[in-house]
């Protein structure tokens, strides 16, 4: 292709002639590009621009937006990315936190340092974790025992019994806390309160020598007043059928307003569904009788004579326990039973309708709540006797 003014040859694609300058059409095998087109390509920057014509200045204000943008992506990833880790990371640590493992380690690293509250925390965590753990229950078990707080302790060895009756260990510390202690605790009810007033428990022995006493102010309408007696004598049924004398007086001043005295004995029990009863953690046979209190001439009407020869006949035939059928008996016949080492099983009257062709309980709300009523007085009212094993509706 050829300049039109000056005929010089002009390179492909260029809009001015590089010689005179003169702006040119050029004619392509397709069609008459004009010049506006033409103009477009130099933009593009496909075209040869005219050496003449300044150059505009490059538009920056997109790049620096385009620039701000990227920035901007660039940095909401870093925060989201580190957000996102930071997040894993306290999610992984709240879930080795929760785990048994870690409460294992921190309660093992807390006895080390003799911190046996946060110990126990711990523990109590691991437990509700693995609910059938022993060696957790045995660890909290052996802190309660060096805290002196048995009755917790009691509480886990029965649970490890629940679930390995065979575990002997579990055994031998339960007889070794009941060996050591004995706990006995005066329950004082009043309705009006009155300055002045004093509840003081003694307990003796069988010689009467006295083992312990306590004196309390009472400023409540009820006192509970706590007594301990080291290494008791265990009542052991006919081996041994040890009692204590307990006396509980009420003073209002120096002058005793009130008193009662009760014989009572200590001992603990428990039964295995395959291996039977034990007492005191010792197996023991039960044989012997259901007894109804009604005499020839005189039902009900026992006299002290009567309850005699009962257990006179029960001892004869060498009986270690019996049934009292089906309600509460009169208070001689348990006194006779804690005194001659006889286990009970005390009933409430609560029964069906009856009769031989039995047709099960009843059942209504109104006869269910009198039943739970009834077998809670019931255990209030005997629950001083040893003897007493079983309570419960008929």
């Amino acid at each position: 292709m050829k300049c039109a003014k000056c005929g010089a040859e002009l390179k492909k694609g260029c809009l001015y002639c590089s010689v005179c300058g003169h702006e040119a059409q050029i004619v392509s095998d397709y069609n008459v590009l004009e010049d506006d087109y033409l103009r477009s390509l130099l933009k593009d920057g496909e075209g040869e621009k005219n050496p003449q014509e300044k150059e505009p200045e490059p538009k920056k204000t997109k790049k620096k937006k385009k620039s701000h943008l990227a920035l901007i992506v660039c940095c909401c990833l870093i925060i989201t990315g580190a957000a996102v880790g930071i997040a894993v990371k306290l999610y992984i640590d709240n879930k080795n936190a929760n785990s048994y493992d870690y409460q294992i380690e921190m309660a093992e690293k807390e006895l080390v340092d003799r911190n046996y509250e946060n110990a126990l925390r711990y523990y109590k965590t691991a437990l509700a974790l693995q609910p059938d753990d022993i060696k957790v229950r045995e660890a909290m078990a052996e802190i309660y025992t060096s805290q002196k707080e048995y009755d917790s302790a009691l509480v886990l060895y029965m649970e490890i019994l629940q679930l390995d009756k065979n575990n002997k260990e579990a055994y031998q510390h339960l007889i070794s806390i009941y060996d050591e202690r004995g706990d006995y605790e005066s329950i004082l009810s009043l309705k009006e309160v009155k300055s002045g007033l004093k509840l003081k428990t003694t307990i003796t022995d069988t010689n009467g020598k006295e083992v312990t006493s306590n004196i309390t102010a009472v400023s409540e309408e009820t006192v509970k007043q706590p007594l301990t007696i080291t290494n008791p004598i265990l009542w052991n049924g006919k081996e041994n059928p040890y009692l204590y004398n307990v006396s509980v007086e009420l003073y209002d001043g120096d002058k005793v307003i009130d008193k009662v005295t009760q014989k009572t004995g200590f001992r603990y029990f428990h039964v295995d569904p395959e291996k039977g009863f034990f007492l005191n953690g010792k197996y023991l046979n039960l044989y012997g009788f259901c007894r109804h209190e009604d005499v020839k001439g005189k039902g009900s009407a026992l006299q002290q004579e009567d309850y005699d020869k009962d257990i006179s006949l029960i001892k004869e035939v060498g009986a270690t326990a019996m049934r009292l059928a089906h309600y509460p008996h009169a208070e001689p016949m348990y006194d006779l039973c804690d005194q001659n080492g006889i286990i009970l099983w005390t009933e409430i009257p609560m029964c069906g309708p009856g009769g031989y062709a039995y047709t099960g309980y009843l059942h209504n709300k109104g006869f269910e709540d009198n039943a739970r009523q009834s077998l809670k007085e019931l255990v209030y009212q005997k629950f001083n006797h040893p003897s007493i094993c079983f309570s419960m509706s008929y």
